[in-house]
């Protein structure tokens, strides 16, 4: 019995940290410039905190640290969790700029 709630806490505190990241890697998509990141949050039973700092800002690589908490005290479990974001290249697509890219932009242009 024991061992199941140590990992049900263990999990908890995984989650947690993944709603951090999550909630924190939505707004750098909407706001690429921020980076004030969160601090003891609460949230489903336990907290998180985030850091957001640029690591290489040629590229655009943001990097979140995502901490979570679950249980209190000794009980207490924590779980970090990294997760690294770069805009997508446009020359990706590429093969389809021949062709149907532009007619699809002269439509919505109305041209």
């Amino acid at each position: 019995m024991i061992i199941q709630w140590y990992i049900l806490t263990i999990q908890n505190a995984h989650s947690i940290a993944l709603a951090g990241a999550n909630i924190a890697a939505t707004k750098v998509f909407f706001d690429n410039a921020w980076n004030d990141g969160y601090n003891n949050i609460s949230f489903a039973g336990g907290h998180y905190s985030v850091n957001v700092q640029t690591i290489d800002v040629a590229r655009q690589i943001v990097k979140i640290t995502s901490v979570g908490t679950f249980g209190t005290g000794e009980f207490a479990e924590t779980h970090k969790v990294e997760v690294k974001l770069q805009p997508s290249s446009f020359s990706r697509f590429g093969y389809f700029s021949n062709s149907r890219a532009n007619w699809q932009f002269n439509y919505l242009v109305g041209k």
